[in-house]
């Protein structure tokens, strides 16, 4: 079920330092110490954290529109990616297909039905505008209204081409992979694997 977002990819540097303890060889005699010669190692490249630098500390004033099925929202795929969002400054606008509410499923990380639907703010629309979005994400679990044919679908397909092609962020979480896989969105593009996804997209591999 799981395949994250995007997203959401970077992570601090990684240093490995290898210390050799050589024995002290026994002998009947004391011998000299033996002669030992420097070894200076090949400079190692470190990785900005990016909890500190680049684009999370930039993300501050962003926003983001997270699409969400009408019927059959995965909350793992949204709250918890809402909440890291927003906790780093990033404003997220949501939508769906019926400009209302999203629908959450009964079941798996909703088990217990805490959550019956989740108001949005905005309707997907083919036109909609997308100049003030930094990205465009869309998560699963009940995407059969952004595929194949429909009023949904095909708003699905316009906002991501228009967003891939403007530069923007363009990410699917858990099945909303599908989404973007199939309105061309990973055309030439690694992805982390989906089992529902990968049929569809030859080149998807395992990140």
């Amino acid at each position: 079920k799981r395949g994250w977002f995007k997203s959401t990819a970077a992570g601090a540097g990684l240093f490995l330092v290898v210390a050799v303890a050589g024995k002290k060889r026994q002998a009947d005699t004391p011998a000299d110490p033996p002669t030992t010669a420097g070894v200076t190692p090949n400079p190692t490249a470190t990785k900005p954290n990016p909890e500190t630098t680049g684009s999370i500390r930039r993300a501050k004033g962003l926003k983001v529109l997270f699409v969400l099925p009408s019927n059959g929202l995965w909350l793992n795929d949204y709250l918890p990616v809402r909440e890291r969002l927003e906790a780093k400054g990033v404003k997220v606008v949501t939508a769906c297909g019926n400009g209302d509410k999203a629908t959450v499923y009964k079941g798996g990380d909703n088990k217990d039905a805490r959550y019956e639907s989740v108001k949005v703010d905005l309707k997907l629309t083919p036109d909609m505008e997308l100049a003030d979005y930094a990205a465009v994400v869309f998560c699963g679990a009940g995407v059969n209204e952004y595929l194949g044919i429909g009023a949904a679908s095909f708003a699905a397909g316009r906002v991501i081409t228009r967003a891939r092609d403007s530069g923007k962020v363009v990410a699917g979480i858990g099945l909303g992979e599908k989404v973007v896989a199939l309105h061309g969105g990973l055309k030439g593009k690694r992805a982390s694997y989906h089992g529902e996804v990968a049929p569809h997209v030859p080149n998807l591999a395992s990140l």
